[in-house]
């Protein structure tokens, strides 16, 4: 349907075109009509253009709904390490938080070989629990990046991650140095940084109790959000602030463990 619409324009933009040329010509001419002649070709043209800006403002509000419709929103949550091998679930962060996870949750340096072992999830302790981030849209999410912060002995830790690939309905587990029975931290905020499937890129920054979505402004605008959702420019102090070290690849962990199956 876009493509019929495009053809359609560049019809109209031919024909347009070839007017102006023919009242250019004709207007030095007296063979070619009178005033209400003139007056009628020029409502012609007016009539064509009004049709070019209703067939674009048409395709730019479906280009929106678009966009729009493709937003992830999620989910965050805090989950015991026993609770965690769920179908569905990517683990992230640095490898050797990864591979600290992996041995105490089988005792194995390879997570394959769980496959047929077995073990006991009740007969554990040492309890520590993760935030996980929950896709609960049915949106792809080409990518996410989290700034993880925290408060250490009261002094300032960010840690960041990286994922490529969210599926609909995917559990995210932020492995930090960070987690909730440690008396010595706690949590400040979570920033994260997503690029839909739409390649629109927003954040969501979240603290205790309170979470809000900001999208980077488009050239589209039919573009808009709803509720306290915000639209946001690009050299805006805002987006500085949300966006602080995202692009640092040199401290940013990408290492993850995807589970593929249910270990209930």
């Amino acid at each position: 349907m876009n493509k019929a619409k495009y053809i359609g324009l560049g019809l109209i933009g031919a024909l347009i075109g070839n007017s102006v040329v023919f009242l250019f010509v004709s207007f030095f001419s007296d063979k070619y009509g009178t005033l209400a002649d003139w007056m009628g070709g020029l409502g012609t043209i007016a009539a064509f253009l009004a049709v070019f800006w209703q067939v674009k403002k048409e395709a730019d509000v479906q280009r929106a709904m678009d966009i729009e419709n493709q937003r992830p929103h999620f989910a965050i949550h805090i989950v015991p390490d026993k609770e965690l091998l769920k179908t569905g679930t990517v683990f992230i962060g640095c490898q050797s938080n990864i591979d600290a996870l992996k041995d105490k949750l089988y005792g194995l340096k390879n997570a394959e070989d769980i496959l047929d072992r077995e073990f006991d999830l009740n007969d554990w302790e040492d309890i520590r629990s993760y935030y996980v981030i929950k896709n609960i849209s049915k949106n792809n999410i080409y990518s996410i990046t989290v700034n993880f912060m925290y408060l250490k002995n009261k002094s300032l830790k960010s840690e960041k991650v990286k994922y490529t690939g969210v599926k609909p309905y995917e559990n995210i587990v932020i492995l930090t140095d960070f987690y909730c029975e440690d008396t010595t931290t706690q949590f400040k905020e979570m920033v994260v940084k997503f690029t839909s499937s739409a390649s629109e890129v927003g954040f969501l920054r979240y603290r205790p109790y309170q979470d809000n979505y900001f999208y980077i402004k488009s050239k589209n605008k039919s573009v808009s959000t709803v509720n306290e959702d915000k639209i946001i420019l690009q050299n805006s102090k805002e987006y500085e602030e949300l966006n602080f070290e995202m692009e640092d690849r040199k401290n940013i962990f990408s290492n993850y463990w995807r589970i593929t199956r249910n270990y209930d």
